[in-house]
């Protein structure tokens, strides 16, 4: 058990801790959502990208921007920067 040196410095470090759980909390629950966003993209690639199909310039810029969409929605979940292909 802590021992605090007044009551003040006991309720600064109690609601210190329900903010950073506060945070914590929602930190944890803006992950699923990712990935679950992650999934969605890669379901409309595969709507695209159906066997046998013919692609237009539409089709191949809407994979294009998914794809961009994926790499930083992977890039915020695992703490990364990895680069977009032909970018210094």
């Amino acid at each position: 058990m802590t021992v605090y040196p007044s009551a003040d410095h006991a309720d600064f470090w109690a609601s210190y801790k329900e903010a950073r759980k506060a945070a914590l909390d929602q930190e944890s629950n803006r992950t699923p959502l990712l990935i679950a966003d992650c999934f969605k993209v890669i379901d409309d690639l595969q709507r695209i990208c159906h066997h046998g199909c013919q692609l237009d310039a539409h089709d191949i810029g809407s994979i294009q921007a998914k794809l961009i969409i994926l790499r930083i929605n992977l890039n915020v979940h695992f703490g990364t920067d990895t680069p977009q292909l032909d970018q210094p």
